[in-house]
């Protein structure tokens, strides 16, 4: 027997979807359909995986959930829910939206820096092995893999631990690794800019060393 036309319609309508920050500086929000698997689980505030791109993924946070499908493009699914209940509440979001206006930046820029690394992984993200890390229990097979691949190579970025696993959805993989404190997080930008040296436009004349940074004498350190 043929499904009713107005069944098919009524599916179709209660498809359900998320606006989405990004860490990014990007002004807009982005739209993503949810798997019917955790659909029914994923709150406002709560952190979910999206790819972005064609090979990226990142941690970003759902601002909104809706029934309205978007017109003109094809709408990507969300991969994973990283979160039961939400890390940010209505008044960080306004907050959020404050300092975006007060800065003159996007949401994503003050995502980007409100969060630590461990809680916005991204397919650049550095995942370091932790060697004093031991197990009462056997690993699931998943995260077994990813330690075996860093305790190999110790600090790895998420998209090379993607590649060489095979493990689609990894971040999900990654973020119960880090429950467990089996691994860290670090940020590689913070580690470029650690080790970069600053070039001569980038020296203050102020200071004899161009640091920018005015020395104490000692005799006021006595």
């Amino acid at each position: 027997m043929a499904t009713p036309f107005f069944y098919v319609i009524f599916a179709v309508a209660m498809e359900k979807f998320v606006d989405v920050i990004l860490p990014l500086p990007l002004h807009a929000c982005f739209t993503y359909s949810l798997p019917e698997d955790i659909a029914g689980s994923v709150q406002i505030g709560c952190r979910v995986v999206v790819p972005f791109g064609r090979k990226k993924y990142y941690t970003a946070i759902v601002q909104n959930i809706h029934y309205s499908a978007p017109a003109g493009y094809e709408v990507k699914e969300v991969s994973a829910l990283l979160d039961a209940h939400p890390i940010l509440l209505p008044e960080q979001f306004r907050f959020w939206d404050w300092l975006a206006d007060y800065y003159l930046c996007t949401r994503g820029d003050v995502y980007k820096a409100a969060l630590p690394s461990g809680l916005k992984l991204e397919s650049e993200t550095i995942v370091e092995y932790n060697p004093d890390f031991e197990s009462d229990v056997q690993l699931p097979e998943k995260e077994q893999k990813i330690l075996d691949l860093l305790a190999a190579e110790p600090e790895q970025c998420i998209t090379k631990l993607e590649k060489e696993s095979g493990i689609r959805n990894i971040l999900s993989v990654i973020k119960s690794l880090l429950d467990k404190e089996a691994v860290f997080v670090k940020e590689e930008l913070t580690r470029y800019f650690r080790n970069k040296k600053p070039q001569a436009q980038d020296r203050d004349p102020r200071t004899p060393d161009g640091s920018g940074r005015q020395r104490t004498p000692s005799a006021l350190l006595l």
